[in-house]
């Protein structure tokens, strides 16, 4: 998952139902993948971190969107659009994922527990 906070985008209520998600498109070797948005929504954030009171507040738009398939390390860049605009390309990097968590159980058996063989007594 990753999350991308966006400045400019409308919005008709705080949280956008899937069909006002905006598009994010990310081009790699020329090839344009659309990305899977999960969830997009209006956010205030300070207009500057330098201002300690956040006296001066933006709305921008956060879209935490899947990473799609096909895609490998290397350079790429991402751009978002929404009724009919479109923001320029912005630059990135595209690093290895981590590998998958296995989970293995050790099995433990408690000493001085007589053992049987199947079919003995």
């Amino acid at each position: 998952m990753v999350e991308l906070v966006v400045e400019g985008l409308p919005g008709k209520t705080r949280v956008d139902a899937p069909e006002d998600h905006p598009d994010v498109i990310i081009v790699q070797h020329g090839v344009g993948l659309k990305a899977r948005v999960k969830l997009s929504f209006q956010e205030l954030m300070p207009a500057s971190l330098a201002d300690p009171n956040f006296s001066d507040l933006k709305t921008y738009k956060k879209v935490i969107f899947t990473v799609p398939d096909g895609l490998v390390e290397g350079e790429a860049s991402i751009s978002v659009g929404a009724n009919g605009q479109e923001s320029d390309p912005i630059e990135f990097r595209i690093g290895t994922r981590p590998p998958r968590p296995s989970v293995s159980i050790p099995m433990i058996f408690p000493d001085g527990q007589p053992r049987r063989s199947p079919g003995r007594r």
